[in-house]
């Protein structure tokens, strides 16, 4: 029967709209709620494809799951000023709405909130949103512009996804990450200035951003993974930050036009296309492929892929840069860790050739110098004593300082 209704005003003592109250009343057009609700439930709105008016009660202070999913006819709606949060897919696929008014209460919006707001070219963001979910904006073919608040940290996975209007952003000053797929097929995208607090960046982040022209990564990024600016048709140069340590060979797949790269204040020019121009340059500014890492479980060193897809890269490494820092585990140096775990000189060997001058250190935990930690246990390798000892005779004035 309710499938003809077009029109409700709801009854003024009510206080509550269940749990899909209105679920799929296809010709419900508009739909009056009195003051006294201070709840809407879960999917309340759910697929009313022809609403167009609604006039939501001023004590609402959220929106939960799927509230207004597939309203295709919303054009526009007023939320109540004491909102704080939005749920889950509250607005999805809602394709004609064209604005909102975000409260200045709001904290928090859920993921995928405006997903498929085809309709949507511009927004608001108040300065108090705080967390914003994944797949937020997805598929806003019409945004062109936004500013997201200053208090967000994060950057969800698929945020922008396919936001092909988009022209240009401003990120919060603090942001810390980017997630997987963050501005995928943003086509229109020229250009995008990184805060340097990033120091996660996502797979694919900027996957098929087929107008920028030029990146400039923050200091703090250590990992770039697959795919990362993947067929940016326009991308001339890059800089990839100095404290980068690991990076897959397909960062760049498909950047056909890519001509240089600048790492540590040099220039690189990329001979060849592709794939195989990336991997050349990485070898040339000191990057190997392998992760040293299994040098000290004892295993071969190896080519590092995600898994074996076809299209998964090789991922290199700094293997310098990995000889010179504290491990976040025990907080020793990889050298320092493979003497104490008495590991064959072959292995120690590759350790101590990544970044020589580690030789001269002790450990900081027990003050002893690496040839004393290779001798110690019933395991030790006495060509790795003897080696370590032979690499910095000097360590041994300081063991019998410790006798005398």
């Amino acid at each position: 029967m309710h499938k003809n209704v077009t029109t409700i005003e709801v009854y003024k003592k009510v206080t509550e709209i269940g749990q899909d109250a209105f679920r799929e009343w296809v010709s419900l057009t508009s739909i009056s709620i009195p003051h006294s609700a201070n709840i809407i439930g879960v999917s309340a709105f759910y697929d009313c494809p022809a609403l167009t008016s609604i006039t939501l009660p001023p004590w609402l202070t959220t929106l939960p799951y799927r509230a207004f999913y597939n309203c295709t006819s919303l054009t526009t709606i007023k939320l109540p000023s004491n909102i704080k949060t939005l749920g889950d897919f509250v607005f999805l696929d809602c394709t004609s709405l064209e604005s909102i008014t975000l409260p200045p209460a709001i904290i928090s919006l859920g993921g995928n909130v405006f997903d498929g707001c085809s309709s949507l070219a511009s927004i608001t963001l108040p300065s108090t949103i705080t967390k914003i979910g994944y797949h937020c904006f997805q598929k806003c073919s019409s945004l062109t512009e936004i500013t997201l608040p200053p208090l967000v940290t994060i950057i969800g996975r698929c945020f922008f996804f396919e936001c092909t209007r988009l022209t240009s952003i401003t990120l919060p000053p603090n942001l810390v990450e980017l997630g997987d797929r963050c501005f995928y097929s943003c086509i229109a995208l020229p250009s995008i200035t990184l805060p340097n607090t990033i120091t996660k960046v996502g797979h694919g982040s900027f996957f098929h951003c087929s107008s920028l022209t030029t990146i400039t990564l923050p200091p703090a990024i250590t990992t770039i993974g697959d795919d990362f600016l993947w067929c940016c048709d326009s991308l001339l140069s890059a800089t990839l930050p100095d404290s980068l340590l690991t990076v897959s060979s397909k960062a760049f797949r498909k950047s056909f036009h890519i001509t240089t790269i600048r790492y540590k204040e040099v220039d690189y020019t990329l001979k060849s296309k592709g794939y195989k121009g990336f991997k050349n340059m990485l070898r040339e500014a000191g990057f190997t492929p392998g992760d040293p890492n299994e040098i000290l479980n004892g295993a071969e060193l190896k080519y590092v892929r995600g898994d074996v897809q076809k299209y998964k890269g090789i991922t290199y490494f700094d293997r310098k840069k990995w000889a010179s820092q504290n491990s976040r585990v025990d907080g020793r140096l990889p050298l320092i860790t493979a003497a104490i775990q008495s590991r064959k000189w072959k292995y120690v060997k590759q350790v101590f050739d990544c970044y020589m001058p580690v030789i001269e250190g002790k450990d900081g935990l027990t003050g002893l110098p690496l040839f004393m930690l290779a001798a110690i246990g019933g395991d030790s390798d006495f060509e790795s004593v003897y080696n370590l000892l032979r690499e910095y005779p000097a360590a041994i004035q300081y063991d019998i300082d410790i006798f005398e």
